[in-house]
């Protein structure tokens, strides 16, 4: 499975939330997380792969930081041929440019809501969970309070419900 997550104008944590969700998937599945908001100084063959990896191997899941993707970049592509993509908004913005079948996610306080579509959730600003989960991914060592953090909390859910989505079939 190939999750991209993408920003919506100033919208904060889009790294921090790639780390938490994969930190708090609820499946056994291999993850890959992929942290990078600068695609284009990747490799364009590196994108491919991505892409490749995700469709071959069902037990792998890929959480690729887009950043805000440009028409045209490698980001942009990532997004198109991803199976879920999850668009990171600022609590209280109006959000008209979200791609097409992307899930909203907002994050901190205020309405947050799409031109006709609700969000998938709504997650707090938490900087200090925000240090913890940035740490933990650096680190590869989940400390025990990290749950203790509301950012943590709130994304958990999120991870389960992209989790249990069914997948487009061939």
């Amino acid at each position: 499975m190939l999750v991209a997550l993408y920003s919506l104008g100033r919208s904060p944590g889009v790294s921090t939330i790639t780390g938490a969700l994969a930190l708090t998937w609820p499946t056994p599945a291999r993850r890959a997380v992929i942290l990078t908001d600068d695609w284009e100084a990747c490799p364009a063959h590196r994108a491919a792969d991505v892409l490749v990896a995700a469709a071959e191997a069902p037990d792998l899941v890929i959480l690729a930081d887009c950043g805000q993707p440009l028409p045209g970049s490698v980001a942009h592509e990532v997004v198109n041929r991803a199976e879920v993509c999850l668009a990171v908004a600022p609590g209280g913005a109006e959000v008209s440019t979200v791609a097409p079948g992307s899930l909203l996610l907002v994050v901190g306080d205020g309405p947050g809501r799409s031109t006709g579509q609700p969000a998938l959730a709504r997650i707090p600003f938490d900087p200090t969970g925000a240090r913890a989960i940035a740490r933990a991914v650096a680190t590869g060592s989940v400390p025990a309070d990290l749950s203790s953090h509301p950012l943590c909390r709130a994304v958990g859910p999120v991870a389960s419900a992209i989790a249990d989505r069914p997948l487009a079939t061939a």
